[in-house]
């Protein structure tokens, strides 16, 4: 089953024990607006994953990876990314400064 932007936030949103209707009135949308983003009639704004996702404090890597998911560019600092261009592939990734280095 293929992972859809509405389903992983229709996940977290349960693990966090909230209706659509509660998590809608704490984020100041509809609840309809919520079921269309889990149903996958609506896709989310950059802003409005990124809203939901603070506020159910979700992890940094996976709000990157819903972000990537959605067709977004990750915003999240501190979580590592995997660069395929071959314009990074002759720099070093030093973690501990992260710091591109040649």
């Amino acid at each position: 089953m293929k992972n859809t932007i509405g389903k992983i936030l229709k996940k977290w949103r349960t693990q966090a024990r909230y209706s659509q209707l509660k998590l809608a009135i704490e984020l100041d949308v509809s609840s309809k607006h919520i079921s269309f983003i889990e149903t996958g009639r609506s896709l989310p704004s950059k802003e409005m994953i990124l809203k939901i996702c603070e506020f159910l404090q979700v992890p940094k890597g996976e709000i990157n990876r819903t972000l990537n998911i959605a067709g977004y560019a990750p915003t999240i600092k501190g979580t590592p990314i995997i660069l395929l261009f071959s314009y990074w592939s002759h720099r070093v990734y030093k973690r501990d400064t992260h710091n591109f280095i040649s």
